[in-house]
């Protein structure tokens, strides 16, 4: 066998087993306490069966309109709010994945002028629907 044909072979082989990995969990019992793991946690582990699905689409219009009264509200002078442009992203902390909407705002500091644009951050619930209650990361 040559060796383009060994090494598609092994990368097939590889492709197929990391696959395998990452989709299974166990349930177990350890000492009393039910935990989940990638890996078998014990001679009576049950394997989880997981549905991977794929986010909830994300009600941008709703969502920024909430957002931008939020974020508003804090500045100092609330009226002189100036809203750019905005961009989505994801960010991992203790209670999983999290949807970010970044919104470049500009508004007046402390002396009456302009400071320039800075995107500021409010996180979306996990419906895409709302802004979520926790507006920080939980670290």
């Amino acid at each position: 066998m040559n060796t383009f044909k060994k090494t598609t072979i092994a990368l097939i082989t590889l492709i197929a087993s990391t696959n395998v990995i990452a989709n299974s969990v166990f349930k177990c019992d350890v000492d009393g306490v039910i935990t989940f793991s990638q890996v078998e946690c014990g001679e009576e582990a049950e394997k989880v069966r997981v549905d991977v699905t794929k986010a909830p689409k994300l009600d941008k219009d709703a969502v920024f309109k909430q957002c931008v009264s939020y974020l508003i509200a804090q500045l100092k002078d609330p009226d002189s709010a100036r809203v750019g442009g905005s961009k989505t992203r994801w960010d991992n902390d203790k209670s999983g994945a999290r949807r970010i909407l970044s919104i470049s705002i500009n508004a007046k500091n402390s002396y009456g002028g302009y400071g320039g644009s800075r995107f500021m951050d409010c996180y979306v619930d996990h419906s895409g629907q709302h802004m979520s209650k926790i507006q920080y990361l939980v670290r």
